[in-house]
């Protein structure tokens, strides 16, 4: 399979919700999608309101749509959201690195907690304090192409921090799906390529979004 070099952005996602509107989704909607799911983003829960007005965001990576809008998007561009296994090798690469750079630690590469706080944030005591002094309330998203540097072995980029992303996977007795690679306000040790966490697929977060693959 082929990885998006990029996480999905504002952008792109603007797009399929045009086409939503003139064509409706249930040519690309889940089977199991709930009754009445809008794939509009959740308003509420973005950071920054204009997020999806302002052309300036355009090139930021979508933010607060949930599991099942992920996998609308992925079909209506004919892709299909990784597996975590898919997305840690395709960020860890046959070297088991710690990040897709390598394993040093680099704040200049990445958009995480530490990368705001200019040190790194060692211990979550370090990072609570951070967070409790106010000192990382202007973290946020920052657009997919601001940091080089974060590029893995195989040419995907922005893999680890900005926001975490949705994958394929999913357990369904709990109704939720892997999301892999940490966010803008994680402390640099939970971005790395193992990282991993489960969120509710009907979920919505300013710190979630997500990337696609291509069957070649």
């Amino acid at each position: 399979m082929l990885f998006d070099e990029f996480p999905v952005t504002v952008g792109r996602y603007k797009a399929f919700l045009a086409a939503v509107a003139e064509q409706g989704c249930a040519q690309w909607d889940h089977p199991d999608t709930p009754s009445g799911h809008s794939h509009e983003p959740w308003q509420e829960r973005l950071r920054n309101p204009e997020y999806f007005t302002d052309p300036a965001y355009d090139d930021h990576p979508v933010s607060c749509v949930n599991w099942w809008s992920a996998y609308a998007f992925a079909r209506f561009e004919g892709k299909r959201l990784p597996t975590c296994v898919e997305w840690e090798v395709a960020a860890r690469g046959t070297d088991g690195r710690l990040f897709p750079w390598g394993d040093d630690l680099d704040l200049a590469a990445v958009n995480c907690a530490d990368s705001w706080s200019g040190r790194p944030l060692v211990t979550y005591e370090v990072w609570k304090e951070e967070i409790d002094g106010g000192r990382l309330r202007d973290c946020a998203p920052t657009a997919v192409t601001d940091h080089p540097a974060n590029l893995s072995p195989f040419g995907v980029r922005d893999m680890s921090g900005n926001v975490w992303e949705w994958t394929e996977t999913v357990f369904d007795g709990i109704n939720s799906a892997v999301i892999c690679g940490g966010s803008y306000d994680n402390p640099y040790r939970a971005v790395q390529t193992s990282s991993k966490a489960l969120y509710l697929r009907r979920g919505s977060s300013n710190a979630v979004g997500f990337r696609c693959v291509r069957e070649v």
